[in-house]
């Protein structure tokens, strides 16, 4: 019998709308890929036994791709010989994939190969992997239990999934070492009883994040009886000497769509209790910042375009490197909304989408309900939300989080003074003309390659150190855009600095100087921002206005944004591990 290795994936009950049946949902998926155009999937049938004896329905997909010249062909056409051309007529590709569904009354899981996997990517369960692996693993172990107390689990898995782009599991510098450790306190036994698996190496055979890894190769009955222990085990109570690995979780849409307070639905409950925590905002005149669902691709866009849903012909047009609010929205179209009705009337009725130009493409029209993102307690769970999604936590995951930040904010040492902020006259970027004179260089807003790198940055050229500002007004859920600005700034200037890419350099600065940053007598000039090359010390310094008269830990520590806290622990970690800059926090008092 013929033997595959296979990844396993759990789809998303959740997801799933209750007036369907598996198999509908199932040929919607591959239908909802082929109408985007897609590879299109045809359906095999399987041998009746397998079915009748698995106790699971199957149903197999194969994508049905036809051999074509390689895309990359016409491009070599271009400029090389008729002669050799003519060589390479015969050169096509065909990327074979297939999609197998298993399912049963409860559940549905999918084995995909090739391409299979783009198919049910917005279909899968999130940390499904993880989740069969925090019930193999017992808490008996002194390096895993370690890693709990230091409450290493649900912020560091919360930073790497939803806080870092590009995140890998496996990264040594994020949850890397952990997952490794969890890995290994899982005992031959425990696969044996559990998955049926036995085997004789010594290494692990399992692992995984939104899939379950069996890095063994297994028969297509074998596969199905590991499914089948897998849907015991997940059905199974968690033992008492087990532990879960993720203090939070993502809401799903039957539990968003449940029935609350009569027949509205809970998500409905949510939204409005976020909506009067950002309406009392905005009477309070303080500027509300948002941002698109999709963070990562926001900033790096170069512009977004808004819309009123009575006339979509007229769009109103803003360059990303600038602040972005409700308020600057509201203008654009007239509005003025006074009570909360008509602001939720605002919220829906305006539409924005991403625009970039390099990638060419503009990305998901929203409206502005989708665009806020925040936390709300309603006495009973506290959630929050971000990238149009809404998460539960516990209190030992906040706990964790703020034993983190105490540590971390042990490293930094105490708070640097910074000029009063007086915010009713001076925004953002008029405050930091204060910084322009000898020691430091204000840039805010002159992007490289889309990338604001700091808003300024001072060079110690005796001390060969470079220290690049980020400010914003506040703490809250502001700070993770912030974060996110500071961990791009860090990547690029990394890369002018490690490739001593001085026609980079010069980009930068000239668009310093278009912005008329350089006009004091005393500006630094390129020659003198060329030492960024011999810095051997490189700081990122995130400084955030407050009118509370508290001092920066015990603010920061009492805050209720965890959406805050877990920014910043994620950003510490992503610059220190990937770039070896060190990272810290100061408050500048508002006035």
């Amino acid at each position: 019998m013929e033997k595959l290795q296979a990844d396993i994936f759990k789809l998303d009950n959740d997801l799933i709308d209750t007036d369907i049946t598996f198999e509908e949902y199932i040929q919607s998926i591959i239908d909802e890929h082929s109408d985007k155009g897609n590879l299109r999937y045809i359906p095999i049938d399987v041998k009746n036994e397998v079915e009748t004896d698995a106790g699971f329905y199957i149903r197999l997909f194969i994508s049905d791709n036809k051999e074509k010249p390689a895309p990359w062909l016409q491009f070599l056409n271009s400029f090389i010989t008729e002669d050799e051309s003519s060589k390479m007529l015969h050169l096509k590709s065909n990327y074979p994939s297939f999609l197998l569904f298993l399912f049963n009354d409860e559940s549905i899981y999918a084995i995909a190969k090739g391409a299979g996997s783009n198919v049910i990517k917005d279909h899968i369960l999130i940390n499904f992997g993880l989740e069969v692996m925090e019930r193999l693993i017992e808490r008996n172990a002194s390096d895993l239990r370690q890693a709990d107390e230091r409450g290493i689990f649900g912020s560091v898995i919360a930073q790497s999934r939803f806080f870092v782009p590009n995140h890998k599991m496996d990264d040594e510098n994020t949850f890397g070492k952990f997952y490794k450790n969890i890995k290994a306190f899982i005992s031959k036994d425990k696969l044996a009883n559990e998955l049926g698996l036995q085997t004789t190496k010594s290494s692990l055979v399992v692992g995984g994040e939104n899939s379950l890894q069996i890095k063994t190769k297994n028969t297509i009955e074998e596969i199905i009886y590991r499914i089948q222990k897998l849907d015991q085990l997940l059905v199974a109570p968690m033992p008492p000497q087990h532990r879960r690995i993720n203090t939070f979780r993502r809401l799903g849409i039957k539990e968003l769509n449940r029935p609350f307070s009569g027949t509205s639905m809970f998500k409905y409950h949510l939204e409005t209790l976020l909506v009067k925590f950002v309406f009392t905002e905005y009477k309070l005149d303080k500027d509300v910042e948002i941002y698109h669902p999709d963070i990562f691709k926001y900033l790096t866009a170069d512009y977004l375009t808004f819309y009123h849903a009575d006339d979509t012909s007229v769009n109103k047009d803003i360059n990303c490197s600038e602040r972005v609010t409700l308020q600057s929205v509201f203008e654009l179209f007239n509005l003025a909304p006074d009570n909360e009705q008509d602001f939720v009337l605002a919220l829906k009725s305006i539409y924005g989408h991403i625009v970039d130009e390099t990638q060419e493409y503009s990305f998901d029209s929203k409206n502005l309900l989708a665009w806020i993102t925040g936390e709300v307690d309603t006495g009973t769970n506290k959630y929050f939300k971000y990238d149009d999604m809404w998460l539960q936590y516990e209190d030992s995951f906040v706990t964790n989080i703020n034993n983190s930040l105490t540590y971390l904010l042990s490293k930094m040492g105490k708070n640097e003074a910074f000029p009063v902020w007086n915010y009713s006259k001076e925004k953002e970027r008029k405050y930091n003309l204060n910084f322009r004179g000898s020691t430091y260089i204000v840039c805010d807003t002159a992007i490289v390659n889309n990338i604001e790198i700091c808003d300024f940055f001072k060079i110690d050229i005796p001390n060969r150190t470079a220290t690049f500002y980020h400010v914003k007004n506040g703490w809250g859920q502001s700070i993770r855009v912030l974060c996110n600005q500071i961990m791009n700034g860090a990547k690029q200037i990394s890369s002018i600095i490690n490739n001593r890419n001085e026609q980079e350099l010069q980009v930068w600065y000239s668009r310093i100087k278009a912005k008329n940053y350089v006009s004091h007598p005393n500006s630094p000039t390129f020659d003198q921002i060329k030492e960024l090359f011999n810095c051997s010390t490189f700081e990122y310094h995130l400084i955030y206005g407050s009118t509370a008269t508290s001092g920066r830990d015990l603010e920061i520590l009492n805050s209720r944004s965890t959406i805050a806290k877990l920014s910043v622990l994620s950003c510490e970690g992503e610059i220190r591990s990937n770039y070896g800059m060190n990272f810290k926090i100061s408050k500048v008092l508002i006035t």
